[in-house]
């Protein structure tokens, strides 16, 4: 693909991964991300214009299909600037080692159409997240997950992130998943249930152990919790976190609270087992 297409843009001076997503969006969706100027929507402007500019007596006029026509074009644009902001917040985000190439346009397509009508910025950031984790390393939001997510609103996305902050990620006897273990937690039940609705949280309660060794991580910290006792460690019910809760914890770069992970450590410690931290 030449660059001059992308350097009429001014990006040339952001990373090949930033560029490379830019062109995706472009040559995928129709979608033109120009992450140096201000995005703005000329057909917009150009039909506000001319919808201004029409008396009253001349829009009671017109025929219903001329109405129909004018709303659905009012939507297009309005969803072309939706996509077109939340592209632009995506490519913002994506990180140097970032390999957008790998990106699937049928997931791409998929994503895109689910956001196409979302114009809160809350949300938008939340899928701008999504399609920038995606863009890094393929196959991390599954699809699934976007099904989920689709139909949160700005309270859901609040609500997960007041919450996300207590799963404990984990990876135990080979599973991969996320935990909620004490009792302690600042959150009333009925969100735990909201959540379950969701598709986040299992609002039943499962137990857990430790058999040899756990990892787990704070804040990117990675930690081993050993159980070398010689019997199972054994925890308190917990909550489990599902494969779409974790994903879309790691695609918003969820920050855990240390106090309440710190004390999960401890209770580890008091059952015997040795803490490991890299």
């Amino acid at each position: 693909m030449a660059d001059n297409s992308s350097d009429q843009f001014g990006l040339q001076k952001f990373g090949e991964a930033t560029k490379t997503l830019a062109e995706i969006f472009k040559d995928a969706c129709g979608i033109v991300i120009d992450p140096v100027k201000k995005i703005t929507v000329s057909a917009a402007e150009r039909f506000n214009e001319r919808r201004n500019a029409l008396q009253k007596f001349e829009l009671e006029r017109m025929e219903l299909a001329e109405r129909a026509k004018t709303r659905q074009l009012e939507t297009e644009i309005r969803r072309q600037e939706n996509l077109e902001l939340i592209a632009k917040q995506a490519t913002e985000l994506l990180p140097l080692h970032a390999n957008p190439e790998n990106l699937n346009i049928d997931w791409l397509h998929i994503a895109m159409d689910y956001c196409k009508d979302i114009s809160e910025k809350e949300l938008q950031n939340m899928w701008a997240n999504i399609l920038s984790t995606e863009a890094t390393k393929a196959n991390s939001i599954s699809r699934k997950t976007l099904d989920v997510i689709k139909s949160f609103s700005k309270q859901d996305c609040f609500l997960f992130n007041d919450i996300a902050k207590y799963f404990i990620p984990v990876e135990n006897e080979g599973k991969g998943y996320a935990i909620v273990l004490k009792e302690k937690i600042p959150i009333d039940y009925d969100k735990i249930l909201e959540l379950g609705y969701l598709g986040i949280l299992n609002p039943s309660k499962i137990s857990f152990q430790i058999h040899r060794l756990t990892e787990t991580n704070l804040n990117g910290q990675k930690i081993n919790i050993i159980n070398d006792t010689g019997s199972p460690l054994s925890f308190s019910p917990i909550h489990n976190i599902s494969r779409m809760g974790l994903e879309l914890m790691r695609a918003l770069r969820i920050n855990q609270d240390n106090k309440y992970f710190e004390s999960f450590i401890e209770d580890a410690t008091a059952k015997g087992a040795k803490i490991k931290r890299t």
